[in-house]
């Protein structure tokens, strides 16, 4: 994927967060879940209720969403969320969390 870098310095509107404070977090807050897995992938298995964005999807899927609403960003490992995270800050979103993890975390606690 040819996603964009954008270096923002340090930006506290991004956070990782476990996958346990995600689901403690998710009980009283309603986050906007954001996969950025390769469509294979997000087509096999996601997060419930997440919603599938790549590069071609960005830019009308960031205009159509909250900028003040929680999002989670998530890929299969974790290390992607934090370069699509800063584009979400440039785009002007300001609770941004990453999933330590990412999905393989998130499935690993499913499935104890």
């Amino acid at each position: 994927m040819a996603w964009k870098k954008f270096k923002l310095g340090k930006d506290k509107s991004i956070q990782w967060i476990s996958v346990d404070d995600f689901q403690k977090l998710s009980q009283t807050i309603k986050f906007l879940i954001i996969d950025v897995s390769d469509i294979d992938e997000y087509l096999e298995s996601h997060i419930p209720h997440a919603i599938h964005i790549d590069e071609y999807n960005f830019t009308r899927a960031t205009n159509d969403c909250d900028k003040q609403k929680p999002i989670l960003i998530y890929c299969p490992n974790g290390p992607k969320s934090k370069t699509i995270a800063r584009r979400f800050a440039h785009q002007g979103f300001t609770e941004i969390y990453c999933l330590e993890g990412g999905f393989n975390a998130w499935r690993e606690i499913q499935a104890v």
